[in-house]
């Protein structure tokens, strides 16, 4: 589904039930896709190589957590692709 749908984000628990979390992570940035990933996990310490791939994820949150803090964050993960473009101003002189 990721190979041919656009998608704003990625929420992304490591405990996914046929392939983990980890290995979703691992193939979507093989493709360089520059998709914004937030983690979520159970665990509050990360097995040994996971802390590897942790830049490779945008921003994670361990469970159980907050829905706001979630929002939050997925606000924070979406503001550049979100914001205006700044207006250029003109700088025409003259009079008219």
């Amino acid at each position: 589904m990721l190979r041919t749908d656009a998608f704003d984000l990625l929420l992304l628990d490591l405990g996914l039930p046929r392939k983990g979390g980890l290995q979703v992570l691992q193939a979507l940035r093989a493709r360089q896709q520059a998709l914004p990933v937030l983690i979520i996990t159970a665990r509050m310490r990360f097995p040994t190589g996971l802390q590897d791939w942790m830049p490779a994820a945008d921003d994670y949150l361990v469970k159980p957590f907050d829905l706001d803090e979630l929002a939050a964050r997925i606000r924070a993960l979406l503001a550049p692709q979100i914001r205006p473009p700044r207006a250029r101003r003109s700088s025409t002189s003259g009079s008219g």
